[in-house]
């Protein structure tokens, strides 16, 4: 120690301990033990360490002082701070929402069950931490797929509405509604902002059932929750009720669960010469007419257009501007992610551009679930997103291959752009500017995930449900 100062020391065999720079073990018969200064406030240091029920430590304190200092009474204060740590176990119990009946996992051979019908039940997290704090703050429940799911593949989702709660003897439980999840057995993870704890429990929850996809028909049927309970990669064929090309006889559609979670269609949108309303339509109100075929060169960009392709390859293909595929009757001078389409109700465009990637339901994040992480680089070993020698969908993402973007005529022949699959999004500029997204097919493997085209372009159309 310096001259005038306090010092402590502890014995070196002490359980856990943590602290440094003391090398002897203290002896009351002894002088010859190291001790290190006592921290100044604010400069706490950790003792010990202990995992036992109840445990003592001794500190033992000392002073070095010399002749210098005036004759009188020294003393100083020193503040001790204790944190007891409770076990991390919580329990998972779900009460259903029809009968009432309350089902309570163990741990261990019983797990609670939802029917993926009926998702949304109430969820309860008994824990064992036990406080006499009002503050109880803040809870995040968190369903994890533990890769007992069929697929294989990591699907999470958040209890919705969280309250934390005391039970009469303190200990804090949690209260939720589960989300819409596929069948598949999931872990429960719980974390506690105000007691900084995480807690978590494997096998805590399953999901049973048939997904309700299995229940409906058509394109305007699809829910938020239908394309959740559907397992990464089953695929559906759905109709189209507002008809097929310019004919009231319905499309067939298929779609996909992706691995970014969302259902896309596979199939290129087929429809034109046809008035659309909100009802049957992404739109917020009232009604569109998708223009008959024309044609078009791609510097028009002020109206809405739409063209079905007659060439060799394309035949029957329909491509629209940006200004139809957002159902816009108006200029085409808007910005930003537009929330209406012609795409069937409850569907839309795919959210992003190139400029600003939305979070959600972009090309982009579909693209990276499949490891092709960004523009210019080859599809992951085993994945082809699109299958360039059929129309057929292929094993990985499912998307059939077209062939993509029309540019324009030339001395009244339609003119093509390569083996392209190029999809509009809902996001566009305030100048000519439209963005889509797509994969770009060279030399049979090569992608980038996002373009920027003229909104006079032609594009094809490929919703992804809302």
């Amino acid at each position: 120690l310096s001259s005038n100062t306090w010092g402590f020391a502890m014995s070196s065999n002490t359980r856990g301990i943590e602290s440094n720079n003391f090398d002897s073990d203290y002896s009351t018969t002894t002088n010859n033990s190291k001790f290190t200064t006592v921290p100044v406030n604010g400069s706490e240091v950790l003792l010990t360490q202990d995992t036992e029920p109840t445990s003592n430590t001794t500190i033992y304190y000392g002073v070095k002082a010399n002749r210098d200092i005036p004759a009188g009474s020294y003393s100083n204060t020193v503040l001790y701070t204790a944190l007891a740590e409770q076990p991390s176990e919580i329990r998972v119990c779900v009460t259903n929402s029809t009968t009432g009946a309350v089902t309570c996992g163990d741990g261990g051979a019983t797990t609670p069950t939802i029917d993926v019908s009926s998702p949304h039940q109430t969820v309860t997290i008994y824990t064992s931490i036990n406080t006499a704090s009002s503050d109880l703050g803040t809870a995040t429940v968190t369903f994890i797929d533990n890769s007992n799911n069929a697929q294989g593949k990591v699907e999470d989702s958040i209890c919705e509405s969280p309250v934390v709660t005391k039970d009469p003897n303190n200990f804090i439980y949690v209260t939720c509604t589960s989300p819409a999840m596929p069948v598949g057995t999931y872990e429960v993870e719980l974390t506690l902002d105000t007691f900084g704890r995480v807690l978590t429990e494997n096998n805590a929850i399953s999901y049973t059932g048939t997904a309700p996809i299995n229940n409906i028909t058509t394109m305007q049927q699809m829910t938020t929750d239908i394309c959740k309970t559907m397992p990464i990669g089953m695929t559906k064929t759905l109709q189209d009720t507002r008809g097929s090309y310019n004919t009231t006889t319905p499309a067939n559609y298929g779609i996909i669960k992706a691995k970014d979670n969302n259902c896309w269609m596979t199939d290129n949108l087929n429809l034109y010469n046809r008035t659309v309303t909100s009802a049957d339509t992404d739109m917020p109100s009232g009604s569109f007419t998708i223009p008959d075929t024309s044609n078009w060169r791609n510097n028009i960009y002020d109206a809405a257009k739409v063209h079905r392709a007659t060439n060799t390859g394309y035949t029957d293909q329909v491509y629209y501007n940006w200004c139809s595929a957002i159902a816009l009757t108006t200029t085409c001078s808007v910005s930003e992610q537009q929330n209406s389409s012609i795409c069937p109700k409850n569907w839309q465009l795919p959210i992003g551009g190139f400029v600003t990637p939305g979070p959600n339901k972009s090309w982009q994040k579909l693209l990276v679930s499949y490891g092709v992480l960004g523009s210019n680089e080859l599809v992951s070993s085993g994945i082809k997103i699109v299958d360039v020698a059929t129309t057929s969908p292929y094993y990985g993402l499912g998307f059939k291959k077209y062939y993509g973007k029309w540019a324009s005529w030339s001395g009244g022949t339609e003119i093509y752009q390569g083996e392209n699959v190029e999809i509009w999004s809902g996001y566009g500029t305030t100048d000519r500017v439209g963005y889509a997204q797509g994969i770009l097919i060279q030399n049979n493997n090569y992608n980038g995930p996002m373009y920027s085209f003229q909104k006079g372009d032609g594009e094809s159309i490929r919703c992804v449900a809302r």
